[in-house]
């Protein structure tokens, strides 16, 4: 169950950024294709992370306040990754899910303090 002012989703993806005729075409969609970014490849890392200030400011804007962030990690430990160290801010929880073969294995939530996460505890 989502709250009333609850978000899910992924990166933006606003026009500027991404072909939405090409993305609509695929299925399943792969925003990992290099022909669907309008942005070149040495640029496209930042860009996506300019959408993505965009759209957490039009968030605030509207009065959204934003507290973490929520992803999983197929067939690995839910731990973050140095992926998810370079891109993280250290006033978010990081929620991760570990998804294996045979379901869920665990779910655990990260803050990052200094250069190191710490785990958060998660109540329910």
């Amino acid at each position: 169950m989502l709250f009333p002012t609850a978000l899910v989703g992924s990166y933006p993806q606003p026009e500027w950024l991404i072909d939405r005729k090409k993305l609509a075409g695929r299925f399943p969609p792969r925003v990992r294709a290099r022909d669907l970014w309008r942005v070149p490849e040495p640029f496209l890392r930042e860009a996506q992370d300019d959408a993505t200030l965009l759209a957490i400011q039009a968030q605030e804007a509207a009065g959204l306040d934003i507290v973490g962030i929520w992803h999983s990690h197929p067939d690995h430990p839910a731990r973050p990754s140095e992926t998810d160290r370079a891109s993280a801010w250290p006033e978010w929880s990081y929620v991760i899910i570990s998804l294996q073969r045979d379901g869920v294995r665990e779910l655990r939530s990260w803050r990052l303090n200094g250069a190191d996460f710490e785990e958060e505890v998660i109540r329910a």
